[in-house]
């Protein structure tokens, strides 16, 4: 799971679909970019900033050529879509996450 030691990280997984995207680390699937370029590779780590290292990655240029990396770099602003693989159960995994990022209030009667 990814390390959210900063309150900002907190703050940002828990107000946005980044807990998603971190929850899809060490699985296969494909980023599409603002360029119309896609990259298809193994999440391995996701920032606080919705940055995506991919592992084993094949970027498929807009000239239908592909290309294949060890590691490859994608900033936030350059995401266009991540498709989300079918067994991925995800409110599942956003309500784990969630709980996980959220303090626990504890109400005193």
């Amino acid at each position: 799971m990814t390390s959210l030691s900063t309150a900002r990280d907190r703050y940002n997984a828990a107000n946005s679909l980044l807990c998603l995207l971190q929850a899809l680390e060490g699985r296969v699937t494909v980023i599409e970019l603002q360029n119309e370029m896609a990259v298809k590779g193994l999440i391995s780590q996701v920032d606080g900033f919705m940055n995506v290292s991919l592992h084993d990655a094949t970027v498929q240029g807009n000239d239908d050529m592909h290309y294949h990396f060890e590691e490859f770099f994608v900033k936030a602003r350059n995401i266009r879509y991540v498709q989300i693989p079918e067994d991925v159960r995800l409110f599942h995994i956003v309500q784990t996450l969630y709980n996980f990022i959220t303090p626990i209030c504890l109400h005193v009667d």
